[in-house]
């Protein structure tokens, strides 16, 4: 339960706007009780996430320094979400009243209530939270982690007060990087402080669990067999956390995924869920289901930027002499991932999958042409995102759309696209890779008119050619309503906001995603008519309802405005505006478009 002090503290530094002051990387220290150092960092510049974290200590504020570095030094995608489940700290954010449970919510109200509060706007209720390496936010557990808390909320107060009078450079504020020693300390107690600086705990390298390859009757079991075949590994974390007592904060699992790079088999190893106290355990694990399915690798590939799997196979590959390599790119076993995570999405997906191929391969042309566009659309979408076996697929394409199919097939390792002749050819490659050519098909000239609706009365048709991708669509209508590209983005073709079944996303949102970057608009399934939803902002999240007009048998070098109607909102109004408006934080009604 959430102490009236907790609350009071949260609702005093809300009013403050600390986050229209600093950045999350002006990072400050707070004195706590029994001569501990609390580091904290103040979120909601963007305006995406408002809240306030405590660090405590070395090890919480090295999980600070590493998602810094992660976010701010150029790490890569895998990394920088290391680095986010790593987090070691307490948080206040201020969230949607639909994203708290109901117990919270009820708190929070009943305080406000007894308190004379009004709760009102979007981001207006207080959100308490614990996060540890390895494990999914929590609530609060302990009367301390609330007491100190409140610490950092009412020091966070204090520092508003003086931003009044100096500005944060003024003040000894100043950004964290890879260079920073010391910060501003705030010491005091009951709204009264003096500054001070505190010397940051000495970085740390990221140590990575190195098992020791220890059963020698495996290891000589493996030695009598054939030795071949290259394996690709990786470590994921799995998105499904576990939770063996009802009180204990839930855990995410570890995976290793192993795949044989020529016959793409996959190899079963059971997760573990203590990874850093358990490595030693996946090691058997992965050496009991080469015994079991008698396979002895020649190589192991495993990405050149992970430095923990390489620790993970570097004894047991030296000891079963196996040549250990590093790569840039691991494409078997990237899908493998893929296939792991949507095997976790939905329980009978697969067999649904099946059973829906099976029908389709049984059609004959007399049902095929029977089928609407808006069906055929649908299995469109659904091939190309390789829902089905290739061999399968490519019957069911044939089959379905039997003029696509006429020119070569250009396949890149997440989408397969058919490239035709009346169509814009479309390849999608991963960085890095590289693809030649033995024909060059002429591109069609066309473009399409897209209507993109903001509210009631208020459009604009946007004139864009089908050479453009879904990225340059997006920029399309931020240039066209005024907007500035500062917040993530998504397009789902279904007309179904925050829809799984046909959508594609920022760079950096989500590895599991398709990405806007990499799909052209004569490939997402455009035809005229077709209506589909854009959302900009996951925070404030603009949302524009899209449609195709017509098509033109005409170049366009260059996305134009052809039609305007009605004054565009703001893309930020005043804050405190934003936040009186809607009691209770009530969601915006849906835009209709027109």
């Amino acid at each position: 339960m959430i102490s009236d002090k907790l609350f009071t503290h949260a609702f005093a530094y809300k009013k403050t706007k600390l986050w229209e002051k600093i950045s999350d990387m002006h990072v400050f220290a707070v004195e706590l009780p029994w001569n501990r150092v609390g580091y904290i960092s103040i979120m909601g510049a963007a305006r995406e996430h408002c809240a306030l974290a405590l660090y405590i200590g070395e090890s919480g504020f090295n999980s600070l320094r590493k998602l810094a570095e992660a976010s701010g030094f150029g790490y890569w995608r895998m990394e920088f979400g290391e680095h986010m489940i790593q987090q070691e700290c307490l948080q206040c954010a201020f969230v949607k009243k639909d994203e708290l449970s109901e117990g919270e919510r009820e708190e929070a109200k009943a305080y406000a209530l007894s308190n004379g509060i009004r709760i009102a706007g979007k981001n207006a209720y207080p959100r308490f939270g614990k996060y540890l390496p390895n494990h999914i936010p929590w609530h609060l557990q302990t009367e301390q982690e609330q007491e100190d808390l409140c610490s950092a909320l009412e020091a966070a107060v204090g520092l508003a007060k003086m931003l009044e009078e100096k500005n944060w450079k003024e003040l000894g504020l100043d950004f964290l990087n890879e260079d920073t020693t010391e910060v501003l300390l705030l010491k005091g107690r009951d709204g009264e402080y003096t500054l001070g600086t505190a010397v940051l705990p000495e970085s740390k390298s990221t140590e990575w669990p190195r098992p020791k390859c220890r059963n020698d009757i495996a290891a000589a079991n493996m030695k009598k067999i054939k030795q071949e075949g290259i394996w690709e590994c990786s470590l994921i974390w799995v998105p499904e956390p576990v939770q063996e007592d009802p009180e204990e904060i839930p855990q995410l699992p570890m995976v290793l995924i192993a795949v044989e790079e020529e016959e793409g088999y996959i190899l079963p190893v059971p997760p573990i869920l203590n990874y850093e106290e358990e490595a030693d355990t996946l090691l058997q694990h992965f050496m009991d289901s080469l015994l079991e399915y008698r396979f002895y690798p020649r190589e192991i590939h495993v990405l050149n930027e992970d430095g923990r799997i390489h620790a993970f196979f570097e004894d047991f590959c030296r000891r079963m002499n196996i040549t250990l390599c590093r790569k840039n790119l691991l494409p078997s076993a990237k899908e493998a991932e893929l296939e792991f995570c949507r095997g976790l999405d939905g329980g009978n997906e697969e067999e649904q999958m099946e059973e829906m191929m099976q029908s389709l391969l049984m059609l004959n042309e007399e049902q095929v042409a029977q089928l609407p566009e808006l069906i055929k659309d649908q299995l469109r979408n659904i091939l190309d995102n390789q829902a089905f076996p290739e061999e399968a697929a490519e019957l069911i394409r044939k089959k379905l759309f039997p003029e696509e199919t006429k020119g070569p097939r250009l396949v890149s390792t997440r989408w397969q696209q058919t490239e035709t002749e009346d169509k814009c050819p479309e390849v999608h490659v991963e960085s890095g890779q590289e693809i030649s050519f033995a024909t060059k098909r002429k591109e069609q000239e066309q473009s399409f008119v897209i209507k993109a609706s903001l509210g009631t009365g208020c459009y604009r048709h946007i004139q864009i050619s089908c050479k453009s991708t879904l990225f340059q669509l997006h920029c399309a209508i931020l240039d066209a309503f005024g907007f500035m590209d500062d917040h993530a983005h998504a397009f789902f073709m279904d007309n179904k906001r925050w829809s799984d079944a046909d959508s594609y996303y920022a760079e950096g949102i989500d590895d599991f995603r398709p990405r806007t970057q990499r799909i052209r608009l004569g490939k997402a399934g455009l035809r005229k008519g077709k209506s589909f939803k854009y959302v900009f902002d996951f925070g404030d999240e603009w949302m524009f309802q899209c449609q195709v007009l017509r098509i033109v048998e005409e170049p366009t070098p260059f996305p134009k405005v052809i039609r305007s109607k009605g004054e565009a909102p703001m893309q930020y109004p005043d804050y405190e505006e934003d936040w009186d408006e809607d009691w209770e934080g009530e969601p915006d009604p849906e835009p209709e478009g027109e």
